[in-house]
């Protein structure tokens, strides 16, 4: 954990948790509040990051947009987590039918191009905050399940597991007492990837028009808005979400490895 990548994970995230937390403390200007008398103006001292094509002050456009986008892949991440780590784990201890039926719907799941998928989901069910979490979990569930099977069917004939039995303990206490617990590390190094793919998600749909309404202040919205003004030289606007959102998606790849480090030892460089 002590290595320079892993504590720049740390560091990166402990400023995107606080631009979270305490960002409409941290900006000097309304993040929504228009202003065209200042519209397309450089980076400057008054405004660090300079200003969009409606005067906004991207600075604090950006830093009020990690709120936002954080907080819908936290949800999303946590409403797959959970409820694929119980099935997996269900299918991989218990095997049989269940596991058959339950391979076979995870299959089908990701045999669609999960992008895509997500897209006609939201399509379906609105262009709003909710939407993007609910598709964003959908497509990341199939992960959950099969890490959370495959680690489940590695430990159901284990000593202890047996040991478990032997003493009486009934199927749902070995999986709640002996099972998840041990495989809840493994399934945190993924929801820690997970959470880079489901900003980048969340921010995709948005940059197509599908995902988070304008004018809330979100990177992928922003990077949409922006990109139309990079050829005339106004890079900025583009430029800084752009940025915002590539580190944060190397903050969580590089956190995932962090924790895998901790979760196991052995698999270190």
């Amino acid at each position: 954990m002590g290595s320079p990548l892993n504590l720049a994970a740390v560091a990166m995230l402990a400023v995107l948790l606080g631009c979270a937390a305490a960002g409409p403390w941290l900006v000097s200007h309304d993040p929504i509040a228009t202003n065209t008398a200042m519209a397309l103006r450089p980076p400057s001292a008054a405004h660090w990051f300079g200003t969009d094509q409606l005067g906004r002050d991207v600075f604090s456009r950006v830093v009020a947009a990690a709120r936002l986008d954080l907080a819908i892949a936290f949800a999303a991440v946590s409403l797959s987590l959970v409820p694929g780590a119980v099935l997996g784990a269900a299918m991989g201890y218990f095997r049989g039918r269940l596991d058959a039926i339950g391979g076979r719907a995870t299959d089908v799941l990701m045999a669609f191009p999960l992008f895509v998928l997500a897209m006609a989901m939201v399509a379906a069910l609105g262009n709003s905050v909710s939407s993007v979490v609910c598709a964003t979990a959908v497509i990341n569930l199939p992960f959950y399940i099969r890490l959370a099977r495959a680690e489940a069917a590695i430990r159901r004939d284990l000593g202890y597991i047996e040991a478990a039995r032997a003493g009486g303990s009934s199927h749902a206490r070995i999986l709640r007492v002996f099972v998840l617990p041990n495989i809840m590390p493994a399934l945190v190094v993924q929801a820690s990837v997970n959470l880079g793919w489901a900003v980048l998600n969340t921010a995709g749909l948005s940059f197509i028009g599908l995902g988070v309404r304008a004018p809330a202040p979100e990177w992928g919205i922003m990077v949409a808005e922006g990109a139309q003004f990079v050829l005339s030289g106004r890079w900025w606007i583009a430029g800084f979400p752009g940025l915002a959102l590539m580190l944060a998606v190397l903050c969580f790849n590089l956190l995932g490895d962090a924790l895998r480090d901790v979760a196991d030892p052995r698999a270190r460089v």
